[in-house]
């Protein structure tokens, strides 16, 4: 059993190792407090489940738990994204809103009003993935080609690109007045989710297992192409992939 005492002769990576693992824990405890909590918090009351009123548990299959569990993939799934992009590129500053992802998606979202107005969710889905890797793939090859001495400078790179991204797409969605329609798809409202809209997300899940897997991958392209062919990494197949996830992730998400 490990004391205090205990603790403090261990080696000092061994001690980050512990407390990481002690405040992952409560973390853990603590979302699954707060997402038991959530499934109460709305304008129907469902206090009277516990009187035997069993007609409200409705609510909570159609709309509550959907609304839950929507919330906890876009989460996971954006941090993963977020990260996967921090691996490869090495800046810590990198993430689908400063890479173009997000503003490729809603190029993608746009096309999808434009010409595929009746399209399922998953066509377009589908077309918003295609835009999403499009943009993140030439913002990377493009940070590639050009040796930035400052950290800093690709993030604001890539917001200036996702904002040039931006500008054409609310050009055209002014154009053909779906300037509302575009706007209202893109904020981040889950007060309006219900059984039947989510599930899309649930794609969030494969994803992230899939990124678990491949995570030492990614570190090793991050170190760049000649460090990744020495250990026998495909470096841009696995670039494309990790950057793939992060676009269809971004995809499902918007």
């Amino acid at each position: 059993m490990l004391t205090k005492a205990n603790i403090y002769s261990l080696p000092l990576n061994w001690r980050c190792l512990i407390k990481t693992k002690k405040f992952s824990f409560i973390l853990v405890i603590l979302l699954i407090l707060l997402s038991v909590i959530s499934i109460f918090i709305g304008v129907i009351d469902l206090s009277g489940i516990i009187n035997g009123d069993f007609s409200r548990l409705e609510v909570v299959f159609i709309s509550r738990l959907p609304r839950l569990l929507a919330i906890i993939c876009t989460g996971a799934g954006m941090s993963i994204a977020g990260l996967i992009m921090q691996q490869i590129c090495m800046n810590k500053f990198m993430s689908p809103s400063t890479g173009a992802t997000i503003s490729s998606a809603q190029l993608g979202v746009l096309m999808s009003m434009l010409f595929f107005s009746n399209a399922t969710l998953f066509q377009k889905t589908a077309i918003t993935f295609a835009t999403s890797i499009l943009g993140t793939f030439v913002f990377v090859y493009f940070i590639q080609k050009i040796k930035f001495k400052d950290a800093i400078m690709v993030p604001l790179v890539g917001m200036m690109f996702g904002n040039i991204i931006s500008g054409v797409t609310n050009y055209f969605a002014l154009k053909h007045d779906l300037v509302q329609s575009l706007t209202s798809t893109l904020v981040g409202d889950f007060s309006l989710i219900i059984r039947g809209r989510y599930e899309i997300v649930f794609l969030v899940i494969p994803l992230i297992i899939i990124a678990f897997i491949y995570a030492n991958h990614f570190n090793i392209v991050g170190m760049g192409e000649d460090f990744s062919k020495n250990l026998g990494i495909n470096y841009k197949a696995v670039l494309f992939f990790g950057l793939g996830i992060c676009a269809l992730i971004t995809a499902s998400i918007v």
